[in-house]
């Protein structure tokens, strides 16, 4: 849950124009994760009334990627990468 709160606050922090975010029609984007990385969607949330965070991941190759969608059928890949893990436990602060 804590991760999920850290990619929203990280993707409202940029905006889908910034250089090194990929925005397209929803339906390509998902498509695209699907297709070219395996990917399916495991886990979402809303932002707001506008806005949905959506986690793709792949348990066969460890990619993932965060997908900020909006109201109008637009999508951003805010965030990606390797080596995704799933925790089934809660992590404790390290305080």
């Amino acid at each position: 849950m804590t991760l999920v709160r850290v990619l929203v606050a990280l993707a409202f922090s940029a905006t889908c124009a910034a250089a090194d975010t990929l925005c397209g029609p929803r339906d390509e984007i998902t498509a695209k994760l699907k297709t070219a990385f395996g990917e399916t969607r495991t886990g979402m949330g809303t932002s707001g009334p506008k806005k949905v965070l959506e986690i793709w991941r792949s348990e066969e190759t460890g990619s993932w990627s965060a997908v900020m969608s909006d109201t109008k059928g637009r999508a951003c890949i805010v965030a990606s990468g390797r080596d995704w893990t799933a925790l089934d436990e809660t992590l404790d602060d390290p305080a």
